[in-house]
């Protein structure tokens, strides 16, 4: 069964600041919400509004349901395309009795006090780690389009399609941030000087390359000057460990001799140990990085 699509928002709310006032009498600033009907006027208290932002009323794809006391709404879980991130702060007397009581989920008028604000505009003042104001502190925090007068309005945002709205609010790429090397630190690099040793195989199907490379290797079955077989650049140095002919058979260690390669009918499969220089030589190919990746990924899943 195909996963459900995502739809536009349908549900829209001005956030507005407030004064709240406990059972002893005391104020204190707060937030209210105040719902958007689509396709009306907006109301006075547009101009007066901290903020404006979109919603949905039902569960959807990519969403979770944020309570407002009796009221619920659904909003992104994760930063999105032209989306905002915006924490709510409640105050920790009235969250520590309904922690207390199990009803942390129950919605009641009156003990759901909040403070709504944009991430963007957090100061020193408002921080994330502590309590500030005496008694708020940080709840939750949530992703929504921000409402205005031009770009985003809940009219254009409900005039676009399914496969428009899972582009437009597609999930957002985070940004790579560099750090400097600490002064008692290094980066981890490969040296310039690092020399490995590697094998190397090809097959020689071209009885002129077959005839280059016996001029060019010695006795010692060292290539004294580079070659080419087959398209791969053997260079010099590279020491002869193995032929495999499909005539003769396999010739390995002490039955592996200048003038038994001599005597090998084509196709012949050499087998090479050279060395690598790692920052110079090494230049892995598409194919290679692929395979390596899907090796590591094996590794790790099981």
């Amino acid at each position: 069964m195909a996963p459900a699509s995502l739809e536009a928002p349908d549900a829209a709310f001005l956030v507005l600041s407030a004064e709240a006032e406990d059972e002893n009498g005391q104020k204190s600033r707060g937030s209210k919400l105040l719902p958007l009907e689509r396709g009306q006027d907006p109301p006075p208290e547009w101009r007066l509004r901290d903020f404006a932002f979109a919603a949905f009323k039902g569960p959807s794809p990519g969403l979770r349901e944020v309570h407002f006391g009796r009221r619920s709404v659904w909003v992104f879980a994760s930063p999105r395309e032209h989306c905002e991130e915006v924490v709510i702060f409640r105050r920790s007397s009235d969250v520590r009795p309904r922690w207390d009581g199990e009803a942390i989920h129950e919605p009641k008028v009156g003990l759901d006090k909040f403070f709504i604000m944009r991430m963007s505009q957090l100061t020193k003042d408002t921080p994330l780690s502590k309590q500030f104001a005496g008694e708020w502190g940080f709840w939750e925090s949530f992703f929504v389009p921000i409402l205005d007068d031009e770009e985003h309005s809940l009219d254009k945002l409900a005039s676009m399609d399914a496969l428009l709205l899972e582009t437009y609010f597609q999930h957002r790429k985070l940004a790579v941030t560099c750090h400097r090397c600490p002064p008692s630190c290094q980066v981890l690099t490969i040296p310039q000087e690092l020399v490995v040793r590697r094998k190397l195989e090809a097959t020689c199907t071209d009885l002129d390359e077959w005839a280059d490379f016996l001029n060019k290797i010695g006795n010692d079955l060292v290539l004294q000057f580079s070659c080419t077989l087959s398209g791969n650049i053997i260079k010099d140095g590279s020491e002869c460990v193995k032929a495999v002919s499909k005539v003769e058979g396999e010739f390995e260690g002490s039955r592996l001799k200048k003038r038994d390669l001599e005597a090998l009918r084509l196709p012949v499969t050499l087998s090479f140990e050279c060395d690598l220089n790692v920052v110079q030589e090494f230049k892995p190919d598409t194919l290679y990085l692929q395979k390596k990746f899907e090796a590591l990924g094996q590794a790790y899943e099981s």
